[in-house]
């Protein structure tokens, strides 16, 4: 029981951490192609 829920803290935290990866990689290739900003 433990183990399961330890491992499933552990895969929804890398799923948050993949999500914001990706987030900010989206936000910083739009910020390089425009160079004036948002």
């Amino acid at each position: 029981m433990l183990c399961g829920t330890t491992f499933r803290f552990i895969m929804e935290e890398a799923g948050r951490q993949k999500y914001l990866f990706r987030m900010y990689s989206n936000n910083r290739h739009l910020a390089s192609r425009d160079p004036a900003g948002i």
